[in-house]
């Protein structure tokens, strides 16, 4: 059970592209759905900022937890029928995968590491890592999030 001062974290593996790449298109090629897809234009969250790239996102949503790990396990498994796949289909030039960590922390820090097999993984498909640490005001103001 999640003690109630852990950070809450979401990991996204977002295949992203331009215009010519189709979001609808790579789910029904891969064959998995994806949790959520963006288009060019998109509205981020409330903000009035507008998503530049079109994306097709797997995610773990938001969750209280104090191991990165722990959280990713999950998500990995659920790819792992469609690495191949994957590398294959992300392999064009204008076609970027990134893994996506936002950790909101107040007053308990997470362990950010990942083991040797998802880092194998991520690098398999040719994946960047980027992990955001947001830190909030002492009240805990998950707010701060600016989306759903």
């Amino acid at each position: 059970m999640a003690d109630n001062s852990y950070p809450e974290m979401q990991a996204e593996l977002v295949v992203l592209g331009g215009e010519g790449f189709s979001p609808n298109e790579f789910q029904a090629a891969l064959g998995l759905s994806a949790d959520r897809m963006d288009l060019i234009g998109d509205r981020i969250g409330a903000s009035i900022l507008r998503r530049k790239n079109n994306a097709w996102i797997i995610s773990t949503g938001y969750l209280k937890c104090i191991y990165l790990q722990q959280l990713v396990t999950p998500l990995m498994a659920r790819l792992e029928p469609y690495w191949d796949v994957l590398r294959r289909m992300t392999a064009a030039p204008d076609i970027c995968v990134e893994f996506s960590v936002a950790a909101y922390v107040d007053s308990q820090a997470p362990a950010l590491s990942l083991d040797q097999a998802t880092v194998e993984r991520l690098a398999y498909i040719g994946a960047t890592i980027d992990i955001d640490i947001i830190l909030l005001e002492p009240s805990g103001d998950k707010n701060l999030r600016g989306g759903p």
